[in-house]
């Protein structure tokens, strides 16, 4: 019974993870999209904005930054290979020396 909570507990940590980076993604999605309109429109306004909502997007790193490692700890009875885990993490824990490079 409790192996069974644990891998749902897992699960839940795991699901919620992959939420997060999909928020991130599309956040750092349209971030894109907006800078190169800015650029190619000359505003300074727009930048400004992006530049200001990337904070959310550093906060949602941080956020899965530490999940991720919740999840490692707290659950290595139903730990997975190494792929199951996103890149970016698999980056900065196992092979911090060239996590940029990726």
């Amino acid at each position: 019974m409790v192996q069974q909570h644990t891998v749902k507990a897992f699960d839940e940590d795991i699901t919620r993870l992959r939420g997060l980076i999909a928020e991130m993604g599309g956040l750092a999605e349209v971030a894109i999209a907006e800078s190169i309109d800015a650029l190619i429109k000359g505003s300074q306004e727009l930048a400004g904005q992006v530049i200001e909502r990337d904070k959310r997007i550093d906060a949602l790193e941080a956020e899965v930054d530490k999940l991720a490692v919740r999840v490692e700890h707290l659950h290595p009875i139903v730990r997975r290979p190494i792929k199951h885990l996103p890149r970016e993490y698999v980056s900065r824990h196992y092979f911090p020396c060239g996590s940029h490079s990726l």
